[in-house]
């Protein structure tokens, strides 16, 4: 997962120093600002970013914001520049323009180009990412359901339970780190509250307190349809 990070802000860097030799507007930098645009690779860029969707725990709207404040936001004035430079000079993308330009003109095609790829995907996957996040949202199931279903999972085997301390005290940090881990939680705050609330033994209190009818449903959502879990559920009490 680091890795894959770490190549996309390598590989945006190159952005950030393509844009820094071009307001010096050196003749003799143009060679190694054609070498780093080579280097940029917008295409491999936009499969890495639409790849993190199927990654756990990773805040995939996050990060595609930060990428159109720190890149595409960030340059858009200096692309701007280029785009009248592209007018100015009447550079093209038509063959016969493209045989009798210089490598100058080139790479400023090559740079905006790239550019407005990467800021059209930033924008249309920021755009489906706020769309899942609100869905998400709508349909969260709350972290006392988690609490409960990991409390069944120890019951049943499939989980280590955690020991208390010497002052009787759950390990509050390793069970939120968990929660975050495993069950993609926000900060396990919840998870936490919820998990050393409960007492497994008393399911019918337990029923009672989170009052939902269809809590069943909601516990074989978070197990993924586990057919162990679907067939435990029916010996437990209902509303």
């Amino acid at each position: 997962m680091e890795n894959i990070l770490n190549d996309i802000e390598k590989r945006l860097f190159n952005l950030s120093k393509i844009f820094i030799l071009v307001s010096l507007n050196k003749v003799d930098e143009w060679v190694f600002i054609g070498k780093l645009t080579k280097k940029l690779n917008v295409t491999k860029i936009i499969i890495q970013i639409n790849n993190l969707k199927y990654i756990k725990n990773i805040d995939t709207l996050e990060f595609i914001s930060s990428i159109e404040k720190k890149y595409i936001k960030y340059y858009k004035s200096q692309v701007e520049h280029l785009e009248t430079i592209i007018e100015n000079e009447g550079i093209n993308y038509s063959n016969e323009f493209i045989n009798n330009s210089t490598d100058r003109q080139r790479i400023i095609l090559s740079i905006v180009f790239q550019y407005k790829e990467l800021a059209q995907f930033i924008f249309d996957a920021k755009k489906e990412q706020t769309k899942l996040h609100e869905h998400d949202k709508q349909n969260k199931i709350p972290e006392k359901y988690y609490a409960f279903y990991h409390w069944i999972l120890i019951e049943i085997g499939k989980a280590k339970a955690w020991n208390r301390n010497e002052n009787n005290k759950y390990p509050k940090e390793a069970i939120m780190n968990y929660a975050k881990r495993e069950y993609s939680l926000t900060d396990g705050q919840g998870f936490y509250r919820e998990f050393t609330g409960m007492d497994i033994t008393n399911k019918v209190a337990i029923v009672r307190s989170i009052n939902d009818s269809d809590y069943k449903s909601k516990l074989i959502k978070i197990s993924g349809n586990n057919a162990d879990i679907r067939t435990l559920l029916k010996d437990y009490p209902t509303l």
